[in-house]
């Protein structure tokens, strides 16, 4: 008798519940028993669909970095018309996002540091991740700001945005104050405006000297 077909709900009912354990508790305390117990599956649905926890945690990053990219995809802000405007859109649809989750947490941000150093494919998705989020927010920057604004260049500034999310979860979280995150996607957003804004100004200066 050979194996049953593959029930597509079934998987997604474990990366479900993989996911949100994996959020709240971190990889190495989520148990195979309390995935099983929470998508309300047997032990062996699990085993039918993934052969450790580590199968398991490598489809619920993918999933996760697959997910967030569609998101991002669809979002209204592309539809905006000037680059600023744009620029501005993506920090606050983070902000909106943020708020619209069910565990306040980033499941790229969480695995890395928790299996970075254990689990060299975790540390490599996590890598890939972090660069093509980098690459999709730098070509919103290029729009905005040019060499002249900003010598560091506008790679080092999408990574920054990054840094600031994460480690604003991480925040959030020892804190107990969810409020941090978007209190810190407002400085970012303040930061990108007035680097844009330094061209302009010392344009406008050096007219203004002239007429004297």
């Amino acid at each position: 008798m050979g194996r049953p077909k593959a029930d597509p709900s079934i998987y997604e009912s474990l990366l479900t519940a993989a996911t949100q354990l994996m959020l709240a508790k971190g990889y190495n305390a989520t148990r195979v028993d309390e995935i099983c117990a929470l998508g309300k599956l047997s032990k062996g649905a699990f085993f039918h669909y993934f052969p450790d926890k580590e199968a398991l945690g490598e489809a619920v990053l993918r999933n996760w970095i697959r997910n967030g990219a569609m998101v991002y995809r669809g979002a209204p802000f592309w539809k905006l018309v000037s680059p600023m405007e744009r620029a501005v859109g993506y920090i606050d649809f983070t902000a909106k996002l943020f708020k619209s989750m069910p565990q306040k947490g980033c499941m790229v941000g969480t695995l890395t540091q928790e299996l970075a150093a254990t689990r060299p494919e975790f540390r490599r998705l996590a890598a890939d991740s972090f660069k093509q989020w980098a690459s999709g927010l730098r070509k919103l920057l290029d729009d905005v700001i040019s060499k002249e604004q900003i010598e560091a260049g506008t790679e080092k500034l999408a990574y920054h945005f990054i840094v600031i999310y994460e480690g604003a979860l991480i925040l959030a979280k020892a804190l107990e104050r969810p409020a941090i995150v978007d209190e810190q996607l407002h400085l970012y957003k303040q930061l990108l405006k007035c680097i844009a804004g330094r061209k302009r100004k010392h344009v406008v200066s050096r007219k203004q000297r002239r007429r004297v």
